[in-house]
């Protein structure tokens, strides 16, 4: 059986390495062998498109075998490979629940040879052709072929003829296209469809309700609102069925309620009202529930998730809607030569944002090649074109040339170090830690790689400090847990030694548990660091039951010959140095951190500098004390 979800990814579990352990078993007393085909299965909402949603849909037809991941997010409908007991028997439609949502699941065997296009009687008329056309679209809706139907309506759009006998049927195949392309999820060209079937007859009040859900489901409230009132308030109400009554009825109460999210936590986030982002958050996704093809929701989410610190989400966030958005995008630009909107443009906005924040989400997670990385493959040409793109990309730009920079001095750091200049490694990350202030992963690393340097010097209080900055900016950073355990065991203070060994085993083991989808061979390099941590804590804790005392010397930096003057004189100086109100003034709180997270780092950077600050006043006690 397949051992985790998290492997269950690409094109099925065939292609990703999956971990799949073999039982030997029997097929005696089975009643039969399931047959498997492939489906295309369409109806999925494209914001409900995980793994375990995928498997459950196919579920309600038989059992889910493999998943194309290339289908998830970049087409109408999902392929999977299906077991059940009779692959010609699977219903075309099934009907299941998603959250508190009923939906419709349209499912379509894939046959070997792909059934021929339907045409129209020889020597029918166009007026024929467009109804033919309509109908035969209406039966491939019917057994879930959207693509089909799509085609067909469109075809049947394309036989139209001026005389009058054949604009009802025209009317009919805008309406028809516009519903199978919003369950496509084509809003926009549904929208588009629903106006040309209401030019055609204004009092066509499906068409128009359509239009309003189409309008609600890009987000655009406002419009929609307008929309749905229209419908109730038409003269024609008298002729509307209960259905569409109640489906206008419905919509108008949507449109307020989003009306009110979108109103509520756009101040939150104007405000980083950081105690109410989680309900920003919430709100945001509710609306997102219904206008789930609103690009300005989903970059408010974006946002949200990132001033909570959740980048990871954020970027997962940002590449699995993309596609989605630019399917429905729409470009506020015109091109100087055209009247007509840049075609090439259209994608510009929707990209420009996710561009900009899956690069941010990096550059806090500490990960500033990865944000280098991506800002630089980025097709930035077209968006260089479009003007109402220019302030933003104004922005990727600064902070791509800041990354750059903060890179170089890491970078000339780490060669310094390389080459045995620890001073000018000194200088180079410390250049690096004033240079940037958002970070706080990519300064850990900093101060983490200036401890490293501290300590080839000799200065190993000044390295203690450091890990403890890097350790207070980021909790799970294992490597500073690591090598300030190191240099609390060379100072001789083996019980602080083997608590940060304790705190380093466990997130390692953590690692393990969380991240199952990671490399072999990162599985493995984890692994044997926590072998290691194990051992050495095993080590430590023998040490500390021995009661040695501390490095007296070691800790004040000064050869066992220095004079009372000498060792009262390295005294004085490091407690100056050290005092826990110095530790981590230069550090300033920025917008994107809470107060209470700030808050709590600043307290565990107290806390660390007051135990450094009494090693310093107890080795010099022990001095004192052998006098």
């Amino acid at each position: 059986m397949v051992q985790d979800w998290g492997h269950f990814r690409a094109l099925g579990m065939k292609t990703v390495e999956a971990e799949i352990a073999i039982n030997p078993w029997s097929p005696i007393g089975a009643k039969g062998e399931l047959q498997h085909a492939w489906f295309k299965v369409s109806g999925i909402p494209p914001d409900q498109r995980s793994l375990r949603t995928i498997a459950k849909v196919g579920g309600l037809v038989g059992k889910t075998l493999e998943i194309d991941d290339k289908t998830r997010y970049r087409n109408d409908y999902v392929r999977m490979k299906i077991a059940c007991r009779d692959v010609t028997k699977v219903p075309a439609v099934a009907e299941s629940s998603l959250g508190l949502f009923i939906y419709d699941f349209f499912f379509e065997r894939e046959m070997v040879a792909p059934p021929q296009q339907p045409v129209p009687p020889v020597g029918a008329s166009k007026v024929d052709n467009c109804e033919t056309w309509r109908l035969r679209g209406n039966q491939a809706y019917t057994k879930g072929r959207l693509t089909e139907a799509e085609d067909c309506y469109t075809q049947g759009i394309d036989s139209f003829s001026r005389n009058e006998g054949s604009r009802e049927a025209l009317k009919l195949c805008y309406s028809n296209r516009a519903a199978t392309r919003m369950s496509l999820g084509k809003m926009r060209e549904a929208l588009s469809d629903c106006r040309k079937a209401t030019d055609i007859d204004s009092s066509f009040l499906k068409a128009q309700v359509r239009a309003a859900k189409c309008l609600l489901a890009l987000g655009d409230v406002e419009e929609a609102q307008k929309a749905f009132e229209m419908c109730l308030k038409s003269n024609h109400l008298s002729s509307l069925d209960r259905k569409i009554v109640k489906e206008a009825s419905d919509g108008l109460q949507k449109t307020q309620k989003i009306s009110g999210f979108i109103l509520q936590s756009k101040e939150y986030l104007i405000k980083k009202a950081f105690d109410k982002i989680p309900s920003a958050l919430q709100m945001i996704s509710d609306a997102l529930s219904i206008s789930i093809y609103s690009d300005n929701l989903m970059a408010m989410k974006a946002e949200a998730l990132l001033l909570l610190r959740r980048y990871d989400e954020v970027i997962q966030f940002c590449e699995e809607t993309l596609c989605l958005a630019e399917r429905n995008s729409v470009c506020l630009c015109l091109d100087e030569n055209t009247e007509s909107n840049n075609l090439d443009n259209n994608t510009c906005s929707v990209k420009l944002w996710r561009q900009y924040l899956i690069a941010k989400s990096y550059f806090f997670l500490g990960k500033l090649e990865e944000a280098h990385k991506f800002l630089t493959k980025c097709d930035q040409v077209k968006v260089m074109e479009c003007r109402c793109g220019k302030q933003s990309q104004e922005s990727i730009s600064s902070f791509s040339m800041t990354i750059s920079e903060l890179l170089r001095l890491k970078a000339a750091g780490n060669e310094a170090f390389q080459s045995g200049k620890y001073l000018e490694a000194v200088e180079y990350y410390t250049t690096a830690l004033m240079s940037n202030g958002e970070s706080l992963r990519f300064l850990a690393v900093c101060f983490c790689n200036r401890a490293a340097a501290y300590q080839a010097m000799g200065q190993i209080l000044d390295a203690i400090a450091d890990c403890s900055l890097a350790i207070a900016l980021d909790a799970d950073y294992a490597k500073a847990f690591s090598r300030r355990s190191s240099l609390y065991e060379l100072i001789g203070d083996y019980n602080q030694a083997a608590n940060d060994l304790r705190r380093l085993i466990a997130l390692l083991e953590k690692q393990l548990q969380e991240d199952m989808s990671m490399s072999l061979e990162k599985t493995e390099s984890i692994r044997n660091n926590l072998s290691q941590a194990k051992l050495r804590l095993s080590s430590l804790e023998l040490d500390a039951r021995k009661g040695a005392s501390s490095n007296m010397y070691l800790i004040l930096g000064i050869e066992p010959s220095s004079s009372s003057a000498d060792i009262k004189k390295a005294y004085h100086k490091a407690a100056l140095k050290h005092h826990p109100d110095k530790a981590g003034k230069f550090l300033v709180r920025t917008e994107n951190i809470s107060d209470a997270a700030w808050r709590e780092i600043t307290n565990e950077i107290r806390r660390y500098a007051d135990y450094l600050f009494k090693i310093i006043g107890n080795a010099y006690n022990s001095f004192q004390a052998l006098q």
